[in-house]
């Protein structure tokens, strides 16, 4: 019997789940801790919002923060772009935002599984 595959907002949602999990995994602390006080437990922090589906799960653009850092980058993000661009430079950041207002990314259902699978087993 074929398994009926589940509508694409619910692939977006496991995605973000695991790719969450691999963020966090992989830079194991705030990587702004350094810069202010941490408050909070660690979180997938996306310096370019996550409704430009063309940077949602790119690791260039996620990294791990605390509560508090990724609060506080909502409403005033200057500190999260200064630490961005100090770490990898104002050209690749420039080719970053440029990526993100790409309007013609679009991830299919059979995309964002595959990205699952990737995901899960980079946790693995």
């Amino acid at each position: 019997m074929k398994k009926k595959l589940k509508n694409r907002p619910y692939y977006k949602r496991k995605l973000d789940e695991v790719f969450s999990l691999y963020v966090r995994q992989r830079d194991g602390q705030c990587v702004q801790q350094g810069l202010s006080n941490c408050a909070g437990g660690l979180t997938a922090g996306h310096l370019i919002t996550r409704v430009w589906e063309s940077t949602r799960w790119s690791e260039q653009n996620v990294f791990g923060q605390c509560m508090g850092h990724n609060m506080k980058h909502e409403n005033d993000p200057h500190e999260f772009i200064q630490w961005y661009i100090s770490e990898f430079g104002l050209e690749t950041y420039e080719e970053l935002y440029q990526k993100a207002r790409d309007h013609s990314t679009h991830y299919s259902r059979s995309d964002l599984i595959d990205l699952i699978k990737v995901y899960k087993n980079k946790l693995n």
